[in-house]
């Protein structure tokens, strides 16, 4: 891997680099989300007009199954008709599962799953369809459950393309279904096929892309790259795109070696959880679909000549951010005559503290180059507050403060004044199985509750930085005063509760933890547990950042509790002006947007719940109790069948959300502190007082500065 990325690094740059480029977001027709109605498609017809299809959930007898949006050439309307074709297979889809595209041989086709879990794959015939049968999406000798294809599509020879999510391609015949070849590859979803040709990655890696003739039926030449995270492929003319979180990228399809045409800056396919489902080309621009909420599709070209422009301004995190990038798009969707740019810290040369980060960061404040817009989780948002850095906005969201769920407003007004508002809040949240709640009165509770519980309180062999993460937030320790003073002896309390829970719960050194990550995800809604396939873990830690999943029936089948922490929450998305901004206008409509009910109720990637008071009202009615999940017991053997979350747990989770009152502070330079020397002393290389001592100097210092 080594060899090939210094060999596409030397390669010459044969293709020019996309200059000037703008992202564009293009609003999906208003029937899609006024009637509910799901994505099941999206595809460039013939002409190279995009069309996006939706099922339609309804019932009654004369309702239309599928209906057919195609995009008009200025990108900002969509032409509307039912899809007549499918209308007889109503009775026979399971819950919406259908999808629907267009060979390269010229017409419509359509897979989906029967009420029995079987997969069909059925052509447009006038009006109606006609079924091809392919015998290996049934059972079969070496398979005892049907097919679940990924991705299909038709070739320009009828020839039928399936990639599976078991790294497996399949090439079946058009005229009777059986399997022509099949050979090992890449993800399924980024097959590509143009012509009598297929194109999708060649390994798990993302190692170059595997290029197959469907006509012949054998490989042909190799195309080069050396791709992280989800890859997208188109073709156009010659040539063989790619996007992915790292840019866009080009090649000579005929066995050539990609090369960066676009950056991925802070596009939104450039986010770390995004969901790319296809790339199409046409010319100078290109477009992504997003598989997020009921689909995003996303324009990419040359800002166009004689195009309004109003100026631009800079948005900073300490991290990248799903949610800011989700902002930032919709935001431009609606103001294309303004450019936003969003820095972060991550992805630079040289050091990788947050401590470096922030002292940098302060210093273009300091000299009048900082952002426009700050995003504060983990700033030290309260000293850029006292030191002036932060401007009032509160006469800039007016009157979008009274929709503002007063009990987050009301940890940020100072007086009559707003220096900064989070746009989400998420809660620190347990999961019982019958014990009392009091075990999370304190560390020390919860350390006692560790020691004496026979079995895990949780899963067995997580890395020291996770339990320093879970207790330092949940149990938020209070060494400084506030004169900010530090206590040296209540740090070294603290060191030593935490030492008690890891040796309870029998914590390893990173090296030695089969977890491989000292990030444990927990801020981004990745709560660690597996209560019903692991042995023994009696308890979890939630961070409530998204939807209540399968947490209160899990619970419930537990005998336990789902409950709060004490009020506490965590701010995310905090967003603060610089004073001394050059675009201050600009940064203000962009923050008195932020909390508007249309930026409130875009979905991001678990980013906690809306401020907003209407949004929570919606939340609080949600009903996901239809779903269910089944689960095999390892220790018991056990199948056991979990339903989704009831209105009632909805009302309930929203009433937590309403009561919070204490924000927890997320100050990256102090946690760091707290972390490096906890591990010291949890793996052995300084006592518990040298620990303490250096904390307390070292944070001791942090204020001082």
């Amino acid at each position: 891997k080594g060899d090939e990325s210094a060999e596409i690094s030397a390669a010459p740059q044969l293709f020019p680099m996309l200059e000037n480029y703008r992202e564009r977001g293009i609003n999906l027709h208003p029937d899609i989300g006024g009637l509910g109605e799901w994505f099941c498609g999206a595809l460039q017809n013939a002409e190279g007009k995009i069309e996006w299809f939706t099922f339609n959930p309804r019932k009654g007898e004369k309702e239309t199954l599928i209906w057919k949006y195609t995009l008009d050439d200025s990108g900002k309307s969509w032409e509307k008709e039912a899809v007549t074709w499918t209308q007889e297979l109503k009775e026979k889809i399971q819950q919406g599962r259908i999808t629907i595209f267009y060979g390269e041989d010229g017409n419509y086709y359509a897979y989906y799953c029967d009420e029995g879990q079987l997969y069909h794959f059925v052509k447009q015939d006038g009006d109606s369809y006609k079924e091809l049968i392919i015998p290996d999406w049934d059972i079969t000798e070496e398979r005892e459950y049907p097919q679940i294809p990924g991705c299909v599509y038709v070739a320009e020879n009828g020839n039928i393309v399936m990639s599976d999510q078991g790294y497996e391609c399949y090439i079946y015949s058009g005229e009777d279904g059986r399997i022509l070849d099949r050979f090992r590859c890449g993800w399924y979803e980024s097959i590509c096929v143009k012509g009598n040709e297929l194109f999708i990655m060649k390994d798990k890696t993302n190692n170059g892309v595997l290029r197959y003739d469907l006509a012949e039926l054998k490989p042909l030449p190799e195309i080069t790259g050396n791709f992280e995270g989800g890859v997208r492929l188109s073709v156009l003319g010659e040539d063989l795109y790619a996007c992915c979180p790292q840019g866009v990228f080009r090649a000579k399809k005929d066995g050539g070696i990609f090369q960066k045409i676009l950056d991925a800056g802070k596009y939104h396919f450039s986010k770390e959880y995004g969901n790319l489902l296809h790339l199409f080309m046409e010319e100078d621009k290109f477009f992504v679909i997003y598989a997020e909420e009921r689909g995003v599709i996303k324009k990419y070209s040359p800002r166009e000549a004689g195009e309004e422009f109003l100026g631009s301004f800079t948005i900073y995190s300490l991290k990248d951010s799903d949610l800011i990038l989700d902002m930032v798009a919709e935001f431009q969707a609606g103001h294309p005559e303004i450019d936003v740019f969003y820095e972060t810290s991550e992805g630079g040369e040289g050091s990788t503290t947050a401590t470096d980060h922030i002292r940098a960061l302060n210093a273009r404040i300091l000299a009048g180059d900082g952002p426009d817009v700050l995003v504060l989780d983990g700033l030290p948002a309260d000293s850029y507050m006292e030191k002036g850095i932060l401007s009032d906005f509160s006469a800039v969201l007016g009157e979008e403060k009274e929709n503002i769920t007063p009990n987050i407003l009301a940890n940020y007004m100072r007086e009559d004044k707003l220096y900064m508002l989070p746009m989400r809040f998420m809660i620190p949240m347990f999961g019982t199985s019958g014990q009392d709640i009091s075990i999370f009165d304190s560390l020390e509770a919860f350390a006692k509750y560790c020691e004496e519980e026979e079995k895990q309180a949780l899963p067995v062999g997580m890395p020291y930085q996770y339990f320093i993460e879970y207790l330092y937030y949940n149990f938020p320790p209070e060494f400084v005063a506030e004169d900010k003073s530090v206590s040296k002896e209540k740090i070294a309390d603290f060191l030593e509760l935490v030492k008690r829970v890891c040796d309870a719960e029998n914590a390893l050194p990173l090296s030695e933890s089969e977890y491989g990550s000292a990030e444990s995800n927990y801020f981004n809604g990745i709560t660690i547990d597996s209560w019903f396939m692991a042995d023994g873990q009696e308890v979890i830690f939630i961070n409530m950042a998204g939807n209540l999943n399968w947490f209160p029936d899990e619970i419930r089948q537990r005998g336990g509790e789902f409950i709060g922490n004490h009020g506490l929450y965590f701010a995310n998305g905090t967003l603060g002006i610089n004073a001394k901004s050059e675009q201050k206008e600009l940064a203000e409509l962009f923050v008195k947007e932020a909390f508007s009910y249309h930026l409130q109720s875009i979905d991001s990637f678990r980013p906690g719940l809306p401020v907003h008071k209407a949004l929570l009202e919606e939340i609080a009615k949600e009903d996901y109790s239809n779903g269910m999940l089944g689960y095999h017991l390892r220790d018991t053997g056990k199948e056991i069948v979990i339903r989704g979350y009831t209105q009632e747990d909805s009302q309930k989770m929203i009433e937590i959300a309403r009561a919070v009152d204490t924000p927890v502070e997320r100050n990256q330079m102090i946690y760091e502190i707290i972390r490096d020397e906890a591990l010291s002393f949890l793996n052995g290389a300084k006592d518990k007082e040298a620990a303490a001592g250096e904390i307390a100097n070292r944070i001791s210092l942090y204020y001082y500065e």
